[in-house]
């Protein structure tokens, strides 16, 4: 999958649960934790927090100028359905948290149905 995909919004074919998400990163071999509701179904994912639509799972990127931790606010704020985090985001209590070890390295497997993918 093109690092593009998740950068730019991406939408599912389907809409998956948090749950569902949570359960394809397990399978690729990711230790993962869910905080919250993981019932709620999510629509696309991105790792831009002004891109972030109704729905949408914010994958919080640590970056050098940046963390995208510190953008989860906002992302909850426009509509985030779900925060792809690497720690426990305190404060955060209305909006599912999908606890990863690596969001960079988890965002490709979680992102893996957007455009019909399977595999």
């Amino acid at each position: 999958m093109a690092d593009a995909t998740v950068g730019a919004s991406a939408e599912w074919v389907d809409e998956p649960t948090v749950e569902q998400i949570a359960e394809r990163l397990r399978s690729a071999g990711h230790r993962v934790e869910i905080v919250g509701d993981g019932a709620g179904a999510v629509r696309g994912i991105t790792h831009d927090s002004r891109r972030v639509e109704a729905g949408n799972v914010f994958a919080c990127f640590r970056g050098g100028h940046s963390d995208g931790h510190d953008h989860a606010p906002d992302a909850v704020e426009s509509g985030a359905g779900a925060l792809l985090v690497d720690h426990v985001l305190d404060g955060v209590v209305d909006t599912p948290q999908i606890v990863v070890d690596g969001t960079r390295i988890a965002a490709g497997p979680a992102s893996a149905n957007d455009r019909g993918d399977t595999d």
